[in-house]
């Protein structure tokens, strides 16, 4: 895996809905850069993504057959427009695009100035069409997002014993069906023959719940080692298409909890 060819793409300077920024490329030691970069998404279009990704497999057929094949296209071109925006502005890329298809894989590493240059992180990189239009994982390659942590380093809990796990499952009035079976079945049956790991579940699916589990745990002397979340998670457009996962309410309506509000808590 050390011998894969590795891309860096560092972005600075990025402000805007959809963004637009600079950015270096790093290839084997050398900088290049740096040059403008942009999002070429529509706030629209990033909703239509949504919604082909997350909503469009429950009801495959009529009417949303019909618009799931318009936005299948669109995201082909916007793969193609992806690529041919880096390439021009960095022709060092088809260095790294000949190697990785010599070693049969790579990696293309996002990473940002400053916290606030993470905006890019959330355009889906892994739509990118390289070459003669073949999609990054065709071709073995990993994409990483490497965000701006500046945290005190802990030592890990010993969790070869007991395994904590709070699960979140919320399913918010106003979202598509998430069938059940995906996850919280699949995660109980995997654990069966694990008496080692325990799963409770944080009823009702609001922040407020979630909050006051896991100060019980701690308090109680035993933390969890994991919080999985089991829902929707979209973006808010006027908030500079800000992550949010989708929680429920007290009357099990939608409550949107900001990424960096669910961070700071985590």
């Amino acid at each position: 895996m050390s011998d894969l060819p590795v891309l860096e793409l560092m972005f600075r300077e990025v402000a805007g809905s959809p963004w637009e920024g600079r950015a270096m490329v790093r290839l084997s030691g050398e900088e290049f850069g740096p040059f403008a970069v942009r999002e070429g998404m529509t706030a629209k279009e990033r909703d239509d993504v949504r919604w082909y990704v997350e909503q469009f497999m429950d009801y495959p057929e009529g009417g949303n057959e019909k618009r799931a094949k318009q936005i299948e296209q669109r995201l082909e071109q916007y793969g193609l427009a992806l690529w041919d925006g880096l390439q021009q502005q960095a022709p060092q890329l088809h260095q790294w695009l000949g190697h990785v298809q010599q070693t049969g894989g790579g990696r293309l590493e996002l990473r940002a100035q400053t916290p606030q240059d993470e905006v890019p992180f959330r355009s889906p990189w892994e739509l990118m069409r390289v070459g003669r239009g073949q999609l990054l994982h065709q071709l073995g390659v990993t994409i990483v997002r490497r965000g701006n942590v500046n945290l005190a380093g802990q030592t890990p809990a010993d969790t070869s014993q007991d395994l904590r796990v709070l699960a979140v499952v919320s399913r918010p009035d106003e979202e598509g069906f998430l069938d059940p079976r995906y996850t919280p079945e699949a995660i109980l049956e995997a654990l069966a023959d694990r008496p080692e790991v325990s799963v409770d579940f944080c009823r009702p699916a609001t922040l407020k719940a979630l909050v006051a589990a896991l100060e019980k745990a701690k308090d109680d002397g035993r933390p969890y080692h994991v919080v999985h979340f089991d829902g929707h998670g979209t973006t808010i457009p006027h908030e500079a298409g800000i992550g949010a996962l989708c929680f429920e309410k007290d009357d099990g309506r939608l409550d949107l909890v900001r990424a960096d509000q669910f961070g700071d808590l985590m």
